[in-house]
Formats: C-alpha cells, structure tokens, sequence
C-alpha cells in the first residue's frame, strides 16, 4: 500500500487518495501521525509511508462483494455494470463494512438478509440489478461520508481524490464517486504498486531526486484521466 500511495499524483495538500481494488484504503499522506480520540472512534489508522510519511486511512470494503457477484451470476464484468447503470436510481443500500460481506457463503443471499434487516422494501424476482447498484452506491457513499470524516479531523479542506489501482478501471465506481463526493477526480495509474516500487528504486539509483519529481514522473509516465 505504501508503493501505491506513492504512485498517486498527489501535487498538494488538499488531495487524498484511495487505493481501489477488493479493498479500498482511503486516506491522507501526513508528515506526523493523528493519534486522537477522534481518529480512533472514526477508524483511522496510522501506517509508515515512503519517506517516513504517514499514511492516515481507513480500510473500507471494496469491489470484493462485486467480485463475488460476478462469481454467483456468472456474468461479465461488462454486464455487471449495465445492470448497476439500469438500476442506479433504486434506492436499496447496504453497509459496505458489515462482517456479513467480507467472506459470506452466498454473497446474494447476505445482502437480501440485510435489506428484509433493515425494513427495505421487499425485492421481486430476477432483482440481480438492484442488488449490485445497491453494492455500488454504497460504496460510493461510503467514500463520500469518509472523506467528509478526514475533513474533520485534519481541520482542512479537500479539493481532489486520486484513485489508484484495478479499481480505477471501473468507470461505474469512479462516475459515482465523483458525484457522491463533488471532488475533481484522477484515475490512474492502474498498476500503482509496481509504479511505486519502481519510483523507491530510481530514488536509490538517484535517477529521480524526491517525491516531487517521482509524482511528475508518474503523470508524464501514465494516462492519468481527470473527471
């Protein structure tokens, strides 16, 4: 995680990031640690970064339960996201870090157990499209209220998110995180651990001097898509 954070193009002070795949670790890169009741009742931990940064994040379930999905449907990945576009505007959630999801027997059953839990309205057959725009905006806005979280606690404002890794690939997820959090949003690179580990190796080879000019590589390197 430290070399995908370090692969993110982070120019300044106001930008976080979020390592996306299975797992999302959304967070802040900080000179000092934040050890704080405040940090820990929100769920924010403090790892070493690069440099002796300190990576300040929240590990957040990913696009594992989609995963799962795809696995339980049978289905593409491309089919797995027209059926959440079809479905976007339902109103069905799920608490993206409920124990239930990380490693459920029935991945589809799970998440209906949690609607008929929670009082949401009862779904009729074929419903694989809302379950899976229920996953997708749930995680979107669980990004949105944890970014919200770190505005609070670093006492500063946020303006963009870098999102790295496999994830990035997923437009669905970037689009509605874009929306949901109201950030500017750059994508890229996808392979942020191998970029990362590559950039502490040209430091040492004194190709490159700092984190400054390794992040400049980066966005001259990879197709890093502003939305």
């Amino acid at each position: 995680t430290a070399s995908a954070v370090l692969s993110a193009p982070i120019l300044d002070d106001n930008t976080v990031y979020l390592s996306s795949g299975s797992w999302s670790l959304l967070g802040a890169e900080l000179k000092e640690p934040i050890i704080t009741e405040e940090s820990f009742e929100n769920g924010f931990t403090n790892e070493m970064g690069y440099n002796n940064t300190i990576r300040f994040l929240e590990n957040i379930n990913g696009l594992w339960i989609i995963q799962l999905l795809q696995k339980k449907y049978q289905i593409s990945f491309n089919d797995i996201e027209k059926l959440a576009r079809d479905n976007i505007k339902d109103e069905h959630r799920i608490d993206i870090n409920d124990n239930r999801f990380y490693n459920p027997k029935d991945i589809e059953e799970e998440i209906l157990n949690y609607f008929k839990n929670t009082d949401q309205s009862n779904l009729e057959n074929d419903s694989k499209g809302i379950i899976i725009a229920s996953v997708y905006n749930s995680l979107a806005e669980s990004y949105a209220e944890y970014i919200k979280k770190l505005k609070k606690i670093l006492k500063k404002d946020i303006n963009r998110l870098c999102i790295v890794g496999g994830g990035s690939r997923d437009k669905l997820i970037c689009s509605l995180t874009k929306e949901k959090t109201d950030l500017k949003i750059s994508i890229g690179p996808i392979e942020c651990t191998a970029a990362g580990n590559i950039l502490v190796q040209f430091k040492s080879l004194g190709i490159v001097n700092d984190t400054k000019e390794m992040r400049k590589l980066i966005i001259n390197s990879f197709e890093i898509k502003e939305i």
